[in-house]
């Protein structure tokens, strides 16, 4: 591209691809930002679009967002898997956005093969649920919300239920505990079952994203800091 005439000449044929949402050319960098939809178009079929017109395109970058993905060993299994994908020149996960920004080769690969071999590394891409009224909002930066809503709800509950069940498990600390649960009293082994019950939701719901994660790492023979937490 030479002249302000180039990139609008660019955007409009890649509007053209079906499943194209929004197309914006850069001259100063010689850089094209596609917003589409992976299911109707393909990059290959961008390129194609571009060259159609007498442009020369190269690579193409993409940034994916996964679920559940909290420490190095992540970030290293995640990169590892994509760049053992043909077609893929650079892999690069973050802990930060819960992505990985891909560099490949639209002609021998796509976004399905991409997935498949992020699933295969035992971890998932995220879908965002976007609302209508924010179709703008970025994907990863949606994910992380929702993923944050999640995170604070399992926190709030592991809490409210947390604070009774230690102070309750330690009565001899507590005045007035002390001689309402003395050792070995019926009382104290009552109370003791119904904190066992009162801990399964903190157990099984707000701690469950670690013991998934440490079955998805075993699926592939390997082990993360799920593992670690699961078993702790």
């Amino acid at each position: 591209m030479t002249c302000a005439h180039c990139p609008p000449a660019v955007e409009k044929a890649i509007r053209a691809v079906k499943g194209v949402l929004a197309a914006s050319v850069n001259l100063a960098t010689q850089t094209a930002k596609v917003d589409y939809d992976p299911a109707q178009a393909k990059v290959a079929e961008i390129l194609r679009a571009i060259r159609s017109i007498g442009y020369a395109a190269g690579t193409a970058t993409m940034r994916i967002p996964i679920k559940n993905i909290h420490c190095t060993s992540c970030v290293i299994r995640v990169e590892l898997a994509l760049k053992m994908t043909p077609g893929v020149i650079a892999a690069r996960a973050s802990l930060a956005p819960n992505a990985v920004d891909i560099e490949y080769q639209p002609e021998r690969t796509d976004f399905q093969e991409l997935r498949r071999s992020i699933e295969s590394s035992g971890y998932k891409v995220a879908e965002p649920k976007v609302k209508p009224s924010d179709e703008t909002q970025d994907p990863a930066e949606a994910t992380n919300e929702q993923e944050y809503r999640s995170l604070m709800w399992r926190f709030w509950l592991a809490a409210v239920i947390s604070l009774p069940v230690m102070a309750f498990s330690y009565p001899n600390l507590i005045p007035g505990l002390r001689d309402w649960m003395p050792m070995g009293s019926d009382t104290r082994r009552v109370v003791w079952t119904l904190l066992g019950v009162l801990s399964l939701p903190v157990l099984l719901w707000s701690g469950s994203q670690f013991f998934v994660g440490m079955w998805d790492a075993l699926k592939h023979r390997a082990a993360n800091m799920h593992t670690l937490i699961s078993i702790g």
